[in-house]
């Protein structure tokens, strides 16, 4: 039995999971949580992720307004 876990630890491994999870309808207050339940997760680098898209979004939510 392989003991071969996911692991979210690179910035661009945690931006595309991040992606996928949101496009699947995932709120993102609730991507760290989804991600843990899947593998094992860089919890300081998902953060500055989160961060990053929020702050994205929100921007584009600015520029349709």
């Amino acid at each position: 039995m392989s003991n071969t876990a996911i692991r979210f630890e690179t910035r661009d491994v945690i931006n595309d999971a991040i992606f996928q999870l949101v496009k699947a309808g995932i709120a993102l207050d609730d991507v760290d949580v989804e991600l843990s339940r899947i593998g094992v997760v860089d919890l300081d680098l998902c953060v500055e992720c989160l961060r990053e898209m929020a702050a994205h979004l929100a921007a584009d939510e600015q520029k349709a307004a």
